[in-house]
C-alpha cells in the first residue's frame, strides 16, 4: 500500500468517526434527563402500585375483622381513597366532587374486591363508599367476646409438638397473645410479657422438660424476644 493509499484510507476513517460523534451526540440530546438520585415519576409511581398491591388484604369472611380492617386501611390509605370513608364535604367545587366521585367508586371497588363471596351481595348495592364502610363497621366492628374467648382459649391449650420447630411454635403462641390484645380497641386484653414468656416455657414439649426445667430455676426475667432466641 502506497503513501497516497494509505492517508486516503486514513482521513476515511476518520471522516465515519465524525459522522458516529455527531449521530451520537444528537441521539443523546434527544434522551430524557434524570438526576442521578432522583427516579422518574413513573419509576416512584410503579413501585407504589407494586407495594400496595403486595399488602392486599385477604377476601374477608366473616372472622378476624379488626386485623382484616388494619390491612384494609393501609391499603385503602397506599391507593389515596381513605378519606372516603369520612364521606363527601359538604362544600366543594366542581372539581373536588368530580375527583370524590371517582375515588369513591375505586373505595368501594376495592373493598368489594376483598369481600368473601358469602358477603358479596349482601354489600355490593350500598350507594357510597362510607355507606359501604359504615355497615361493615357496625356488623363486625364490635367487641366480638366470643372470638376473645376463643383465643383465649388457644393460649391456655396450646400444647407444642415434638415435630414441628419450637421457634415456630413459640411465635404462634405470641401471636395469639397479641390477637388477644387486638380484639378489641375499648377494653385490650394485654397479656403481660413475663407472663406470656412463662407460657412459652410451660408448653414446650416433653423432650424440653429439662431445658424448661433449667429456665424455671433461673431468676433472670426473660423477655419474649430473648427467650425465642434461647430456642434456636
Amino acid at each position: 500500500m502506497n503513501t497516497c493509499t494509505y492517508l486516503v484510507h486514513t482521513l476515511s476513517l476518520i471522516y465515519i468517526m465524525k459522522l458516529i460523534l455527531i449521530f451520537g451526540i444528537k441521539i443523546y440530546r434527544k434522551l430524557p434527563r434524570y438526576l442521578t438520585i432522583q427516579k422518574p415519576n413513573c419509576v416512584n409511581r410503579l413501585s407504589v402500585s407494586s407495594f400496595a398491591a403486595s399488602i392486599k388484604p385477604p377476601p374477608f369472611d366473616g372472622s378476624n375483622y379488626k386485623r382484616w380492617q388494619e390491612r384494609l386501611i393501609l391499603w385503602l390509605t397506599l391507593s389515596r381513597v381513605i378519606h372516603v370513608k369520612e364521606g363527601k364535604p359538604e362544600q366543594f367545587s366542581p372539581e373536588e366532587g368530580s375527583a370524590f366521585d371517582e375515588a369513591d367508586i375505586l373505595f368501594r371497588g376495592l373493598i368489594i374486591s376483598v369481600l368473601g363471596d358469602n358477603l358479596v351481595d349482601s354489600y355490593i348495592r350500598l350507594p357510597t363508599g362510607k355507606a359501604l364502610w359504615d355497615a361493615l363497621e357496625a356488623q363486625y366492628g364490635v367487641s366480638d367476646a366470643g372470638s376473645e374467648l376463643y383465643i383465649m382459649e388457644q393460649f391456655l391449650e396450646y400444647r407444642m409438638v415434638e415435630d414441628r420447630s419450637v421457634v415456630e411454635q413459640a411465635h404462634e403462641i405470641h401471636t395469639l397473645a397479641k390477637d388477644l390484645k387486638n380484639c378489641s380497641k375499648e377494653s385490650p386484653c394485654v397479656l403481660p410479657n413475663k407472663f406470656v414468656a412463662g407460657g412459652i416455657i410451660s408448653k414446650l414439649p416433653p423432650s424440653w422438660r429439662d431445658f424448661a426445667t433449667s429456665l424455671k430455676h433461673k431468676r433472670q426475667k426473660f423477655t419474649i424476644d430473648g427467650l425465642i432466641g434461647l430456642l434456636l
